[in-house]
């Protein structure tokens, strides 16, 4: 558990975090006070939802350590997942195959994935945040809507990747689809109303991989005949 705060980020909203802010007791995943009551009032408590599911939970015949459903990826500010089929003719409640589907279970999702995937969101039920996730998922429970794409990012096709907003991206025959915890990390723009822009449609100035293929034409440009080919793989 980080001790030092100083220069973290907020895991929903990317802002700086100052001493004021607590990370959890148990994984460590530090959020601002203010954005932690926003989606979860117990987090006061000093434990954040998955952490007290896991203390919960563990030991028992269909614990499944929690993790986004819509990145795979452990850790960050976790909240519950929610959706149902569209018809229940195939599925019974509470069989092993109802409960290893992403329909039955406790499922776990970033709260940054669900409220930048344009087709699921965040509500509150019994003063409890649920990701609503039922747009997203495929009728066989088993994967989601977009999982014939890879993310250009990590390669992987799990999960759900969200488009470039920028219109020329929309309209291009290969549009980037990416992962949101990917994007988040790779420093692509996510923008305050939702929208997500990639490497080629936003001011890269302060992204890291774009820098370093600044670096990288500096060096061609100084040395050609010294340094690798543009052109080579």
């Amino acid at each position: 558990v980080m001790t030092n705060t100083t220069g973290a980020k907020c895991a929903i909203c990317d802002g700086r975090v100052d001493q004021h802010d607590k990370p959890c007791n148990e994984c460590g995943v530090l959020v601002h006070t203010s954005c932690a009551y926003t989606f979860e009032s117990q987090f006061s408590s000093g434990t954040c939802s998955a952490c007290r599911y896991t203390k919960a939970s563990i030991g028992t015949e269909d614990y499944e350590e929690p993790k986004c459903h819509l990145c795979n990826q452990h850790g960050g500010f976790l909240v519950k997942s929610s959706a149902k089929p569209v018809s229940m003719k195939v599925w019974k409640k509470g069989s092993r195959r109802w409960n290893k589907s992403l329909f039955g279970g406790t499922k776990y999702c970033h709260a940054i994935c669900a409220m930048w995937n344009e087709q699921s969101y965040i509500e509150h039920f019994e003063n409890e945040p649920i990701a609503q996730c039922k747009e997203v998922i495929m009728s066989n429970g088993m994967s989601h809507i977009t999982h014939q794409f890879r993310c250009v990012l990590c390669g992987m096709s799990n999960g759900i990747k969200a488009d470039c907003s920028h219109p020329e991206c929309r309209k291009s025959k290969e549009p980037w689809k990416y992962h949101i915890s990917c994007a988040r990390a790779a420093g692509f723009e996510i923008n305050d109303d939702m929208k997500t822009c990639c490497f080629r449609h936003v001011d890269s100035s302060s992204v890291f991989r774009a820098r370093l293929e600044d670096f990288l034409e500096v060096e061609l440009c100084r040395l050609p005949d010294q340094t690798i080919r543009a052109s080579a793989p």
